[in-house]
């Protein structure tokens, strides 16, 4: 997902207020520090197991977003996979962000929202 880099909330805990197609949310840097105003190809990576209907709910519209809502990131797609060992793949158009899940999934395809404290950016410039 391309990322363009607004500020540094607070650059000792690599934490950067970020702009995506689908809105401006708070991201844990993890990597060389960006500059300001770059834009940068970055995959996004959830390291908490979040729970169905506690985590997760289904969404009451269809627009795919990412959004800070004071402390929470909300994020807002399409559920295009999830296997018996949690494994979840959760689509923005051509973009993906991967988790792991408990409990029971909603249906293949609905459109789902995430609520999480904390999201890792990994450039993908190897």
């Amino acid at each position: 997902m391309e990322l363009k880099i607004l500020s540094y909330n607070n650059k000792q805990k690599r934490n950067i207020r970020v702009k995506s197609k689908y809105g401006e949310f708070n991201v844990i840097w993890d990597g060389e520090l960006p500059v300001i105003g770059a834009e940068v190809d970055v995959e996004l990576d959830i390291d908490k197991n979040l729970t169905w209907n506690t985590d997760i709910s289904l969404a009451t519209n269809n627009t795919l977003q990412i959004r800070q809502i004071q402390d929470d990131i909300v994020i807002q797609g399409k559920l295009e996979e999830t296997d018996s060992d949690g494994f979840t793949v959760l689509r923005l158009n051509n973009s993906i962000i991967t988790f792991i899940t408990e409990g029971k999934a909603f249906p293949i395809n609905s459109i789902i929202q995430i609520k999480i404290l904390k999201i890792k950016a990994y450039p993908t410039d190897y």
